[in-house]
């Protein structure tokens, strides 16, 4: 579990919440989690991705 807090799945998930939130236009609450949600586990799979080449990598 500890590759979940790791440096690539707090960046991503930071970025994909940006973008996420962002992109909406008058958002309502269920969609302002939806797109947090979402950011967070886009951030996670994305983080454990570039985490895992970078540890086949080095």
């Amino acid at each position: 579990m500890r590759f979940i807090f790791n440096k690539f799945v707090l960046f991503f998930s930071i970025i994909f919440v940006i973008l996420f939130t962002a992109n909406l236009y008058e958002p309502t609450a269920l969609d302002f989690i939806g797109a947090i949600v979402g950011g967070l586990i886009s951030g996670i799979i994305v983080g454990m991705i570039l985490y895992v080449v970078h540890k086949i990598l080095t």
